[in-house]
């Protein structure tokens, strides 16, 4: 608790305030795109990039490239030989993380689109969001 996430310049954005889960969460993987789906045989499928840049383009942003993601409940730890394997999520349904924003800032959350084995149990499900005003946390 307290860690803070930092823009690229090194100053806070958010804070980790809370985390009801075992704490498994990724900052390795990158979002999942076309070409994943496409060379799984789902072409056309719907993937985290493509969620965010619809999700910025909205707020009238563009960006050169997409960040990398912070996957939250992800299970994704390297391997002894460098590969990067997705398991199965160590939370459980109603678990939660909370962050305190530092300063305004646009805050883009995308849902995994994974539907097949063994990731979120082959289907996928809502997530539950709340903003609070300053002073409150949940």
């Amino acid at each position: 608790m307290g860690e803070q996430f930092r823009d690229q310049y090194g100053e806070p954005i958010l804070q980790l305030a809370a985390d009801t889960s075992p704490g498994v969460h990724d900052m390795l993987f990158p979002p999942c795109d076309p070409p994943l789906y496409q060379g799984r045989g789902l072409p056309g499928h719907p993937n985290c990039r493509d969620n965010f840049l619809a999700a910025v383009a909205s707020a009238g942003i563009l960006l050169p490239v997409v960040p990398d993601p912070v996957n939250l409940f992800q299970n994704s730890g390297p391997q002894p030989d460098g590969r990067l394997v997705v398991g199965t999520a160590a939370s459980l349904p109603g678990q939660f993380v909370s962050f305190l924003a530092l300063r305004d800032l646009v805050f883009v959350l995308t849902a995994c689109s994974v539907d097949y084995p063994p990731l979120n149990n082959g289907h996928c499900s809502p997530l539950r969001i709340e903003i609070t005003p300053h002073g409150r946390t949940t």
